[in-house]
């Protein structure tokens, strides 16, 4: 949402502890075979009561058929701020509007932020 990548996790998993200590994290997101979107970034670790979490929230119970802070006590929403995101098409001619040939190596896709 808004150029953003957003998870829902429990506030005491692994994976949340990590991103304390070392506040760095890289998604990618799949869709079938056709397209990944890779991002690297800083998270933001938004609990319930973040001024965020309601627009978020109304994307999840959307999406997914409830919101994720019904789906356990300790719900944690992360926000990933991008620094760079990168985008790769197996077959790029089906998206017309970056109907190009891919470059010889991924290029960055600078975020300014401000």
């Amino acid at each position: 949402m808004h150029g953003r990548f957003h998870l829902a996790t429990g506030a005491g998993a692994a994976r949340v502890r990590h991103l304390r200590r070392r506040p760095g994290v890289s998604l990618t997101h799949f869709s079938g075979e056709d397209v990944a979107i890779t991002v690297h970034g800083r998270p933001a670790l938004l609990p319930h009561d973040h001024p965020d979490v309601p627009a978020l929230e109304k994307v999840y119970v959307e999406v997914y058929g409830s919101s994720p802070f019904a789906w356990a006590t300790d719900v944690l929403l992360v926000r990933v701020d991008p620094v760079t995101m990168y985008a790769h098409a197996s077959e790029p001619g089906r998206f017309p509007e970056g109907a190009t040939a891919p470059p010889a190596r991924p290029r960055p896709v600078l975020v300014r932020r401000g």
